[in-house]
C-alpha cells in the first residue's frame, strides 16, 4: 500500500483563500508564541498550537500578527547586536516553526513572517537537502510562491534570466532547436550511443507539473466522463472495466491498491493539496496524457499568440525530446553529459533530489537549473514519456490518442510507456540523461510525475 513520505507536518487542508475568510482572534501571549517559533526544541514547535491556545478554524488577528512580527524582528536585532546567540540558527528555527503556524495565518500576515524567514537558507552555498526541501515547503504553505502567474499557474511570471522571446516565447517553455544530437550511452544496453535527429523545434516546460497546476485540471472537470481529454483505455481504467482485461496476477494485485472510487484524483490527493509547489505524483500515464490535452485547450490562446504556430500542441515529451533537453549545454547545443549538470556524480546531492536525502518529492525548482533553465530533469520524480518502452533502439515516437495498448499480460508481453529522469528515491546512476525505465500505463506511485512540451502535432 502506497503512503506519502513527507518532511513537513501540516494540519488542515484549507486553501489560503479559505483561511483568509476565517474569523480572527487575538493571542493571549505574543511573547510565548515568538519564543516557541524560535525554540530549537522540535517538540515545542510541533505543539505550539496547544501551548499557545491557537484556535482551530480561526486566524491570528492582524494586531496579534503585527505584534508577532515586531517581536521576532526585535529578537533578531538583539541577537545580532548583543551576540546572545546565532542569528542563522534562530532563523532556521523560525523557518521550521512556521510550518506549524501556517494554518493560523491570514495571507497578508503570512507574507510578513515569510519576509523574516526567507533568507534563512543561503542557496549560494552547499545546503543540506532536507533544509532545502523545508524552505520550499514553508514558502508554499505561507502562500509566498511567487514564480508562477497567479491567473495561469501553469506559466511562469517571467522568462528565465538571459532568455530572449525567441528562446522562451511562452514563459516557462524553453525552445529546443531541430538538429542531430548523440543519444544514449555505452552504459545502457537498451540505449546505446547513436546520432538521432530532432526534426522540428519544440518547447519544454521548465518544471514538472505541480500540485497547484494539476488542481486546475481537477477543478475544470478533468475526471468527468463527458470530456475528450482521456484515451479510451484511460476511461476504462477509471471506471474499472480495464481491470477485467488484465490476466497477470501481480498486475491485478497492483490495480486493487487503487480502487475505482480513488481513480477520480491522484493518489493521496488530500495530502498533496497542502504543498502546492511540489510536483504532482501518484498519477499514471493515462492521467498525465489527459492533463496534457486539457492544458493544450487551456493554453490555445497563448500558443497562437506566441507566434510559434497553431500546429503546436501540449503533450508529453518523447524520449528523444526529453534526452535532447536534458543534455543541453546551451540554448543551441547538446553534448554527451551524463547528468544535466555535467559528469561529476559527487555533485548529485547539491544538484538534485536523489538518494533518499529528502525522503519525498520536494518543491520544484529548489535545485540549480540546467544550462537552459530546466529544473529537476534529474531526480525528484520519474517523468512519463509519450512513447512506449522498447528494449532495442527505436524511433521513440509518441503514441496516438486511443491506440489500444496490450496491457493485460505479463510485463514482457505488454506495452509499457517509458519513464525518464529518476526520482527522490533513486541512486544518481538511475537519473543519468540516458537512463531509462518503464511502467504499466496504470502504474502510479510516490516516485512518478511528469512535465509537458509544446510539440508539432504528428
Amino acid at each position: 500500500e502506497v503512503t506519502a513520505p513527507s518532511q513537513v507536518t501540516v494540519t488542515g487542508t484549507a486553501t489560503l483563500t479559505e483561511i483568509e475568510a476565517r474569523p480572527s482572534f487575538a493571542l493571549r501571549s505574543v511573547a510565548e508564541l515568538a519564543a516557541s517559533l524560535l525554540s530549537a526544541d522540535e517538540a515545542v514547535q510541533a505543539n505550539l498550537a496547544s501551548r499557545i491556545d491557537l484556535r482551530e478554524g480561526q486566524v491570528l488577528s492582524a494586531s496579534s500578527a503585527a505584534e508577532l512580527v515586531n517581536s521576532l524582528t526585535v529578537s533578531f536585532a538583539k541577537i545580532e547586536q548583543e551576540k546572545v546567540g546565532s542569528s542563522a540558527s534562530s532563523k532556521m528555527n523560525l523557518l521550521n516553526g512556521l510550518r506549524y503556524l501556517a494554518p493560523y495565518l491570514a495571507a497578508s500576515d503570512a507574507k510578513s513572517l515569510w519576509a523574516l524567514a526567507k533568507d534563512s537558507v543561503d542557496f549560494t552555498k552547499n545546503v543540506e537537502p532536507k533544509t532545502r526541501a523545508l524552505w520550499g515547503d514553508v514558502r508554499s504553505l505561507l502562500g509566498c510562491e511567487d514564480r508562477f502567474d497567479l491567473a495561469r499557474p501553469y506559466l511562469f511570471k517571467s522568462r528565465c534570466n538571459g532568455h530572449k522571446e525567441e528562446d522562451e516565447p511562452i514563459p516557462g517553455f524553453v525552445r529546443i532547436p531541430a538538429g542531430e544530437f548523440q543519444i544514449g550511452s555505452h552504459e545502457d544496453k537498451d540505449n546505446p550511443p547513436r546520432q538521432v535527429p530532432i526534426k522540428s523545434p519544440f518547447y519544454i516546460n521548465r518544471t514538472l507539473v505541480t500540485v497547484q497546476q494539476y488542481a486546475r485540471f481537477i477543478k475544470a472537470g478533468g475526471y468527468k466522463d463527458d470530456n475528450a481529454w482521456w484515451d479510451k483505455q484511460g476511461v476504462a481504467w477509471r471506471n474499472g472495466s480495464f481491470d477485467s482485461q488484465v490476466n497477470d496476477e501481480d498486475h491485478q494485485k497492483w490495480l486493487k491498491q487503487r480502487s475505482i472510487d480513488l481513480r477520480q484524483q491522484p493518489m493521496l490527493w488530500v495530502d498533496q493539496e497542502k504543498l502546492t509547489s511540489r510536483p504532482v505524483w501518484g498519477v499514471n500515464w493515462f492521467e498525465a496524457r489527459a492533463y496534457a490535452r486539457w492544458l493544450n485547450a487551456e493554453m490555445r490562446q497563448s500558443i497562437t499568440g506566441a507566434s510559434i504556430g497553431r500546429a503546436y500542441e501540449i503533450r508529453l515529451p518523447t524520449e528523444l525530446q526529453w534526452e535532447r533537453a536534458a543534455r543541453a549545454k546551451s540554448l543551441t547545443e547538446a553534448d554527451t553529459r551524463r547528468w544535466p549538470w555535467g559528469d561529476n556524480e559527487k555533485l548529485a546531492d547539491q544538484q538534485a533530489n536523489l538518494n533518499q536525502t529528502v525522503g519525498s518529492v520536494s518543491a520544484v525548482g529548489l535545485y540549480p537549473p540546467s544550462p537552459i533553465g530546466l529544473y529537476d530533469t534529474a531526480g525528484n520524480a520519474w517523468e512519463w514519456m509519450d512513447n512506449l518502452y522498447q528494449s532495442k533502439p527505436a524511433k521513440m515516437v509518441g503514441v496516438k490518442k486511443d491506440v489500444d495498448l496490450i496491457s493485460g499480460e505479463t510485463v514482457n508481453k505488454s506495452d509499457t510507456p517509458t519513464l525518464r529522469g529518476g526520482s527522490w528515491l533513486d541512486h544518481p546512476d538511475d537519473a543519468r540523461c540516458s537512463s531509462r525505465y518503464w511502467g504499466h500505463p496504470d502504474y502510479a506511485g510516490t516516485i512518478t510525475g511528469f512535465r509537458v512540451v509544446l510539440s508539432l502535432a504528428d
